[in-house]
């Protein structure tokens, strides 16, 4: 009996000390821990998930994880569904948000976060319960937010010169400011063509910019893709006619115009055709084919 004695208190010791180790790496982890049992209450949180949530552990333990964790996005408040440790749960695999989709934990005193969520399902002869680890990330939004309004306004600051640039290339290649020989007129037409190429690139950041910030707005109407293939095919005359590229249209399916935004259309297309015509090798063909047939089908083709 003394022996079973010895042996029974070494274990409890042991098992102690497993215990305190194991608070103690829950108390040192600045993310916020919320553990829950199969029915999803929360069962344990640590000193980091109390500030997080705005609540006390005597308060949460026992009630529904979605109600001490309380998340929203741009929709508002998230379906339990769409709960991360919810969606761990019902699947037995882990669910991880990434930062461009990371919601507002809204706290119990009404302050917000954004955060991101790693949840993950304890398995024992089934899902027996979830654990979750919450980040705030609201400075690493923040950051995100100050980069895209930079790229917005760096870009917008590009435009007035590259315009500008534009306009004296187009006035010396007119003609109206007296005959360029051969070598000047090829040197201003490689300046022209490069600056509209800088003016596509500086586009292309402020679209990029105006989604990251939410303040892109799609304007439906109306398109026909011919017309707006050919448009673009017009303003790529220059490098066309400089390479001696060959271009080939068939627009024989494409007789009904499509619900769409022109301006975002037109950015599509003169990415695909611009690429298939300023990395063709010289003398080779650039193939369009665009068909609706309920969908829209668009195939750009290069040598």
């Amino acid at each position: 009996i003394g022996n079973l004695l010895e042996d029974l208190t070494a274990e409890r010791a042991k098992l102690l000390e497993t215990v305190a180790m194991d608070e103690a790496l829950l108390l040192g982890i600045p993310d916020a821990v919320i553990a829950v049992d199969a029915n999803g209450n929360v069962t344990h949180l640590n000193a980091a998930a109390e500030k997080m949530v705005g609540l006390e552990t005597k308060d949460t333990v026992g009630r529904p994880s979605f109600d001490v964790v309380s998340l929203e996005d741009d929709d508002g408040p998230v379906p339990i569904a769409r709960h991360p440790l919810q969606i761990a749960m019902t699947t037995g695999m882990a669910y991880v948000t990434t930062l461009d989709v990371a919601p507002r934990l809204v706290r119990h005193d009404g302050s917000s976060a954004h955060v991101l969520i790693s949840a993950a399902p304890v398995l024992l002869n089934g899902v027996s319960g979830g654990i979750e680890i919450i980040h705030d990330v609201t400075r690493e939004k923040e950051l995100d937010k100050v980069k895209s309004e930079f790229i917005s306004i760096a870009s917008h600051q590009l435009r007035t010169p590259l315009s500008t640039i534009a306009w004296y290339a187009e006035a010396l290649l007119s003609g109206h400011l007296g005959a360029l020989t051969e070598a000047q007129q090829k040197y201003a037409k490689e300046i022209f063509h490069m600056n509209a190429r800088m003016i596509e690139l500086v586009n292309a950041l402020l679209s990029v910019s105006r989604i990251d910030l939410g303040t892109y707005k799609v304007a439906e109407s109306p398109v026909l893709l011919s017309e707006v293939s050919d448009a673009v095919l017009k303003e790529l005359a220059g490098p066309i006619d400089e390479q001696n590229i060959r271009v080939v249209t068939d627009y024989s399916r494409c007789t009904v115009p499509i619900s769409a935004d022109a301006n975002i259309v037109h950015v599509i297309l003169q990415n695909l055709i611009g690429n298939a015509v300023h990395y063709n090798r010289r003398g080779g063909t650039v193939t369009i084919a665009i068909a609706v047939d309920g969908e829209a089908h668009i195939s750009v083709a290069d040598t």
